[in-house]
């Protein structure tokens, strides 16, 4: 495999990765299949203060910087994957691999924190209005739009919704 490859399918597992690590841990889907302990509850914790606490669904790009108290939960996992990566594969893989999912991983958190600030390069662009709307939604719904980037995954689990709910509907009308 080239390395151009294998940089693109460290983005892809970052993509799925990501998208079951939000979904089923970070808004606790996995405890229909496990019981509850203190490093989950500390990551849901984190994620709740962030949906309801930082940038509850009324006023999701407040007026302070943005908050990253929740990333950590992010950067464990990334940093343990990265372990058994470099344990597991010969250099020459790892290494694309590892580039590809991490430089995907930070563009990601990038991207998160500006989609809870008003003013910034990226604020008046298609796409990224188009991910932001797609990202209010999730914190509207809070059982759609697991992605942050490509929402293939939710359309292919069908937790993809391009349409504000009802309750906050008219408002952005």
């Amino acid at each position: 495999m080239g390395i151009v490859m294998l940089f693109l399918s460290g983005l892809a597992f970052i993509e799925i990765v990501g998208y079951i690590y939000h979904r089923w841990i970070e808004h606790g889907e996995i405890m229909k299949f496990i019981k509850r302990n203190a490093v989950l509850d500390k990551i849901l914790h984190l994620h709740w203060t962030h949906h309801a606490k930082n940038y509850p669904p009324e006023n999701l790009r407040p007026d302070n910087p943005y908050v990253t108290d929740d990333n950590l939960s992010w950067y464990l996992p990334g940093a343990v994957i990265t372990v058994a990566v470099f344990l597991t594969a010969p250099l020459v893989y790892a290494l694309p691999f590892a580039s590809g999912a991490w430089t995907y991983g930070l563009l990601i958190d990038r991207l998160h924190a500006r989609f809870h600030l008003k003013n910034h390069f990226l604020a008046d662009k298609r796409f990224f209005l188009y991910l932001q709307k797609i990202h209010d939604i999730h914190h509207m719904d809070q059982t759609k739009n697991f992605t942050i980037v490509v929402p293939a995954l939710d359309i292919l689990f069908d937790t993809y919704l391009d349409e504000y709910p009802a309750p906050y509907a008219a408002a952005r009308a």
